[in-house]
C-alpha cells in the first residue's frame, strides 16, 4: 500500500473526550483506531465532510493510533487520550 497524501491532521493531541479529523480524507473509505497494543478499538466509515469528530470520552487512557484507509493507500498518526 501507498501512504494517503499528509494532507490531514488530528487534533487536540492530546485529547480528552473528542478527536477531531480535518483536511484532505476525500479519498479514504475508513478510519481504524488501534490501541497501543494492535487491538482494533473502532471502526468508522469516513463521512464526505473535510472535518469531523471521533468520540473517545469511553477510550482508557493511552497512547492509540488512527489509520485512514481508501482501496489503494494508508496513512497512520498517534495521538494520547487522556
Amino acid at each position: 500500500m501507498q501512504s494517503i497524501s499528509q494532507n490531514w491532521d488530528i487534533y487536540p493531541v492530546p485529547a480528552f473526550d473528542v478527536l477531531f479529523v480535518e483536511g484532505d480524507l476525500s479519498t479514504a473509505s475508513v478510519v481504524k483506531i488501534y490501541s497501543s497494543t494492535g487491538k482494533l478499538i473502532q471502526h468508522i466509515t469516513t463521512p464526505s465532510a473535510k472535518k469531523f469528530k471521533i468520540d473517545i470520552s469511553n477510550y482508557p487512557k493511552g497512547i492509540y493510533f488512527i489509520e485512514s484507509i481508501n482501496k489503494e493507500q494508508s496513512a497512520v498518526k498517534k495521538f494520547i487520550k487522556i
